[in-house]
């Protein structure tokens, strides 16, 4: 009995973090995607190896950097980042940083780049950059529409609460931002099937499958969380905290991971297996 009511004092806890624990959170996000920052310096000076040449260096370093926006939104939302000049801004940090530019940017950035190679090795057509360029502003008219209404509308989206000091961010906003994830994870996990049976060198799809469902997994548990309003929670915070990170971050090293060890420590033998 002491453990469960234990546990559900802990997700009944809204006071805020701790300033320790806060910087530990933010000091190893910012370890973590220092180094994936590192690792695409390394990828792009080696860019010419086949490997890394065949991963789209250009788009995955647009999707880290939109996975480091989910990020820095998250723990500014979150209270983890507290940077008092901007509290207030919360439409910024919640729905542009957060979202838009952030977990939107990273999945569209995914979208596209599987959508290239579906283009390529399943429709044998070439996948032209106005072709591209069109898929993208398929992809992120809607969107930019609808984070300029709740900006425009704050009672809709996130709002500042003077008396919590906090932003308020209303369930129309958090149903509209989980819906249109949960759209671009299903294209997500279709053109992975799609792409399954493409040349070795180039099948990521054992790889993607394990993310893909990981990141379904991370996202049930957000959209558990906040649409129970348990995100408020101190643990749940913590909770949030690490599984962003992992789904920020797990696409980029399933991506990136092999081909970089492989032309760092085993050049030849992976150029062999490519090849």
């Amino acid at each position: 009995m002491s453990t469960a009511s234990g546990t559900a004092a802990l997700l009944l806890d809204t006071k805020p973090a701790p300033d320790h624990v806060r910087f530990i959170i933010c000091a190893v996000s910012a370890a973590v995607y220092g180094v994936g920052i590192l690792a695409l310096l390394i990828a792009f000076y080696n860019h010419k190896y086949p490997l890394l040449k065949a991963k789209h260096l250009p788009l995955l370093t647009i999707s880290h950097i939109g996975a480091i926006m989910w990020n820095v939104g998250f723990l500014h939302a979150s209270n983890f980042l507290v940077l008092p000049a901007s509290i207030d801004y919360c439409a910024l940090w919640d729905v542009w940083i957060q979202w838009v530019l952030g977990v939107m940017l990273l999945s569209g950035v995914l979208i596209l780049r599987l959508y290239s190679l579906y283009r390529v090795f399943v429709q044998r057509k070439s996948a032209t950059t106005k072709e591209l360029g069109v898929v993208s502003a398929y992809y992120y008219a809607p969107i930019i529409a609808c984070a300029v209404v709740f900006t425009a509308l704050p009672r809709f989206g996130a709002s500042y609460n003077p008396v919590a000091r906090k932003c308020k961010v209303d369930p129309v906003y958090h149903g509209t931002a989980f819906g249109f994830v949960l759209i671009a994870l299903m294209g997500l996990g279709w053109l992975t099937y799609k792409l399954r049976g493409i040349r070795r060198s180039f099948n990521e799809f054992k790889e993607l499958r394990i993310g893909f469902f990981l990141v379904l997994l991370v996202f049930s548990v957000n959209a558990l969380l906040v649409m129970t309003r348990l995100s408020q929670s101190l643990l749940s915070r913590y909770i949030l905290a690490a599984l962003n990170v992992l789904a920020g971050n797990l696409y980029f090293w399933l991506t990136l991971g092999r081909p970089l060890y492989g032309c760092l420590f085993r050049r030849q033998y992976y150029l062999n297996k490519f090849l």
